[in-house]
């Protein structure tokens, strides 16, 4: 009897022991796994301010693009009249040096007719 008595001190010692350890294990689980979701729900967090500051910069962005497209619409009229008049001076100096030509032509046909 007296092995079987230590046999199951010995037992309930590891199981002891055992019960001890498992215990230390699910408490460091338990910390580990409220640490895990901390940190999950800070980044979620983190994640949600960046997707409205994006959302706000979006906006920004849509509202200046609109702003740009009104503008350009309201200068397309004054641009085609720019264009009207660069062509029509571009019309302008080409008879200004065809009319230069045809002077010094004839200016250099008097000289020749003074010479004669």
């Amino acid at each position: 009897m007296d092995s079987s008595v230590q046999l199951e001190t010995s037992i309930n010692e590891a199981a002891g022991i055992i019960g001890s350890e498992l215990q230390a294990f699910a408490s460091n689980s338990v910390q580990s796994s409220h640490a895990v979701a901390s940190y999950a729900l800070e980044n979620v967090l983190l994640h949600q301010a960046a997707a409205q500051q994006l959302q706000g910069v979006a906006a920004g962005l849509v509202n200046s693009g609109q702003q740009l497209l009104a503008t350009s619409r309201q200068l397309s009229p004054q641009l085609e009249q720019l264009a009207a008049m660069a062509a029509a001076a571009r019309q302008l100096r080409q008879q200004a040096d065809s009319l230069k030509q045809l002077g010094d032509a004839m200016h250099l046909m008097q000289q020749q007719q003074q010479q004669q």
